[in-house]
């Protein structure tokens, strides 16, 4: 949801005018006085509220915790002259039953019920999918390209043209990738994507020496996420993720039915160099029981190593 001046519609966007400053100022007060939390995660918090500028978004396990949340920061902002956008504000169900159209009453208003939410540049879907958001990547990549076609086909030198492609296209299209799930399916759209666009990029040309294939790229961030997240201490949020996802037996669960893939597991299935694959298996040590003295025996006797 947005939170917006009722006396000014110009303040809408940061940076367009001098008062956005204020409203955004405004907003951060509203949310404190709301007494509304906005640090940890829903592991410790039945509800919890994440605040960017002037956009709003309401997490709760239920939705009576959400309504909660709306009906005191509608009261807050309205002391200070703000009213909350009603036209932007959308409800997700993430994960849950109840069917993902038509509207849903909170407080005594209704909102529409969506399936996917787009929250600082991500697109977030009901059921944590990552294939949309690789999707909606790779257009944008694709617009991006054509902003850049006349200067790309203008560049005689090779390298200059990499590095356009490299910094201003294929680093938006793995904006946060490092916690993509990337099935199948999805590694050969980013592939594709590739080909066509050095095809187009170079005409045939030789292609500099330190072109590194997208998937290589993806597959040394997601490693090196992976690193960081099993340095972490065992009630950091990443890491729980992590660990309930992809070690039931760790938190004494076992999976029913056949179960999706994961983003470790994904990780975990592809070819890896040595470099990268000596990081993955400490990963994979720390991460399965907070001890990197787990030998790789007792690793591949969970399954989680390759």
């Amino acid at each position: 949801m947005d939170l917006i001046d009722a006396n000014d519609f110009s303040t809408k966007n940061l940076g367009k005018h001098d008062s956005s400053v204020m409203l955004n100022l405004a907003v951060k007060c509203v949310l404190k006085r709301a007494g509304l939390k906005m640090e940890g995660t829903v592991f410790e918090n039945s509800r919890l509220v994440l605040s960017h500028d002037n956009e709003v978004d309401i997490i709760g396990k239920t939705i009576q915790e959400v309504e909660v949340q709306y009906v005191r920061l509608r009261a807050e902002a309205e002391k200070v002259g703000l009213i909350l956008d009603a036209s932007k504000t959308k409800y997700m169900l993430a994960n849950g039953k109840l069917p993902q159209s038509g509207s849903v009453t909170i407080a005594k208003e209704k909102f529409e019920i969506v399936k996917e939410v787009v929250f600082l540049g991500s697109l977030v879907t009901w059921d944590n999918s990552c294939n949309i958001e690789i999707e909606r990547c790779i257009k944008i990549g694709k617009h991006i390209f054509k902003d850049h076609e006349k200067m790309l086909k203008s560049e005689q030198d090779i390298l200059k043209k990499w590095r356009i492609y490299d910094e201003q296209i294929r680093s938006r299209v793995l904006e946060g990738c490092e916690t993509w799930t990337v099935l199948a399916s999805r590694e050969a759209m980013l592939v594709k994507f590739e080909d066509d666009m050095l095809r187009a990029i170079f005409n045939g040309a030789k292609q500099p020496d330190i072109c590194r294939p997208i998937m290589c790229v993806v597959n040394a961030r997601q490693v090196r996420w992976a690193v960081q997240v099993a340095g972490m201490w065992n009630n950091e949020p990443a890491k729980r993720v992590v660990i309930e996802a992809s070690f039931p037996v760790v938190n004494n669960r076992r999976r029913t039915g056949k179960p999706k893939t994961r983003w470790f597991e994904a990780i975990n299935g592809r070819e890896k160099g040595q470099d990268l694959r000596d990081a993955w298996e400490l990963a994979v040590k720390q991460l399965k029981s907070g001890n990197p003295r787990v030998t790789k025996t007792e690793g591949k006797h969970f399954g989680i190593m390759s």
